[in-house]
């Protein structure tokens, strides 16, 4: 608390509070600059980690839907070499065909086309729906697979189920460069890919909105963590992960990782997602996650340094009060004894404390006290020498007596003077009158009045007898 000073002004902050505040900040200085570099080196860690992650499941969804598609495509390879073999029977060739589709997981049935496109029959396990199979090819597909062993068509919508991705091969009897005499069209639902990425999303990202999700050219929805999402190839164009993306450029070269804007309700508003183009097929995977969970630990991380700042910043600011308060008691002694001093207590004397330059100076504010005390007394010798002598001295002699300007040698100094003798006529009758009191009274106006003119005159009064 300020308080006034001796001269009434008001002062600022004390001392103690000074010293208070520069114990506390230099502790909590360096670790508020270390905490902050390490929260810094943490947020890049973490995004580093982050975005590694969301590779590393990418690139598994990658592998998974690579695994399906290739194995789909194997199946329905072999249906088409089945089918174009003449040395086996044609009952024998529908069977192995049938055979081929239930070994393969992807594949619950395959429609079989002729070198027109047109549809010619559809091999499928019991209670299969083959609504998806169109009855005739896409005349592009079948261009394409003039030049390619396979081709993959753009996702196929099935009535409350999971899209299916057709495949389609090419039937060759003479070998793999021999002509086309028919085509054999394979839908490859899509279960075991959102099987894989509802794995992948439950265990490294949550079950948040869009955690992780594919779309095709045309971003639709092929599989999502809400498996109800993929139904119906939806769109989501307007995706904030997916903003700026040129559909038509989807492919391994697409990779994008950072922060953008949620959708709403997401925690803190911020998304950290990455979005990377699949090998061999024009989809996209997105893998995102809120700011606020991605950075979890770092928001702890902050809030523990937060709490160990305050505490080392309030136990400094004890330290330092009663640090403060150990220095400041000899203070106030010697501001005390100062004032002591102020007020011409000079007999008083202030015992040291301690060691330090505060013990030497509470030593030679003692030895000034008794300096001033010796001083005292010798004013006081030389005022009462000086009335002594003022009584029959003129003040100039004085002066010089006790300046010692003047020559106090016996013997003395040989001068002209005038000696002047002073007799007060009739004295005897007048006493015999007079009360002893009245008498005093007017021979100390007489002296008085003498010793003033005397005095005038540069005289000495020798002395007063009678």
């Amino acid at each position: 608390m300020d308080s006034p000073a001796p001269d009434g002004r008001r002062l600022g902050a004390s001392l103690r509070s000074k010293l208070a505040l520069l114990v506390t900040l230099m502790a909590s200085v360096p670790l508020a600059v270390i905490g902050q570099l390490a929260l810094q080196a943490n947020a890049d860690t973490l995004a580093s980690t982050q975005r590694e992650l969301q590779i590393a499941l990418l690139e598994d969804l990658g592998n998974t839907i690579d695994g399906e598609l290739a194995d789909a495509e194997a199946g329905l390879d072999l249906i088409a070499r089945v089918l174009a073999d003449a040395s086996i029977d044609g009952d024998d060739r529908l069977l192995l065909a049938k055979t081929g589709v239930e070994a393969r997981i992807s594949l619950d049935h395959a429609a079989v086309y002729d070198r027109e496109g047109a549809l010619i029959d559809v091999i499928a396990e019991v209670g299969t729906d083959t609504s998806d199979v169109p009855e005739r090819l896409d005349p592009a597909w079948m261009a394409a697979l003039v030049e390619h062993r396979s081709f993959t068509g753009p996702a196929i919508a099935v009535t409350e189920a999971l899209p299916r991705v057709p495949i389609v091969v090419a039937i060759r009897p003479e070998g793999p460069d021999g002509p086309i005499t028919g085509y054999v069209l394979g839908p490859v639902s899509t279960a075991g890919i959102q099987s894989r990425l509802a794995q992948l999303a439950d265990a490294h990202l949550g079950t948040g909105p869009d955690a992780l999700f594919i779309v095709d050219r045309e971003l639709r929805i092929l599989a999502h963590v809400d498996a109800d999402r993929a139904i119906g190839l939806p769109s989501l164009a307007d995706a904030p992960a997916l903003a700026g993306i040129d559909p038509a450029a989807l492919d391994p070269r697409v990779a994008i990782s950072g922060e953008y804007a949620g959708p709403p309700g997401t925690m803190d508003g911020t998304m950290v997602g990455t979005v990377v183009g699949m090998p061999g097929h024009p989809w996209a995977a997105v893998a995102q996650v809120p700011r606020a969970i991605a950075y979890a630990s770092l928001d702890q991380m902050r809030r523990l340094l937060l709490g160990s700042l305050l505490a080392v910043m309030s136990l400094a600011t004890m330290l330092g009060l009663l640090t403060a308060a150990r220095l400041i008691a000899p203070l106030r002694e010697l501001t005390a004894f100062a004032g002591e001093l102020g007020r011409r207590r000079f007999d008083l004397r202030l015992a040291p404390r301690s060691r330090d330059e505060l013990g030497v100076l509470a030593t030679a504010m003692s030895a000034a006290a008794a300096e001033l005390e010796a001083g005292e007394a010798r004013l006081a010798h030389e005022l009462a020498i000086r009335h002594d002598l003022g009584r029959y001295i003129p003040e100039e002699i004085v002066e010089r007596v006790v300046r010692r300007e003047q020559d106090m040698a016996l013997g003395g100094e040989r001068r002209e003077i005038t000696v002047m003798f002073m007799d007060v006529v009739a004295f005897t009758p007048l006493t015999e009158r007079l009360e002893p009191e009245a008498v005093v009274e007017l021979l100390n106006h007489l002296f008085t009045m003498a010793t003033e003119i005397v005095f005038r005159h540069q005289g000495t009064v020798d002395k007063f007898i009678g």
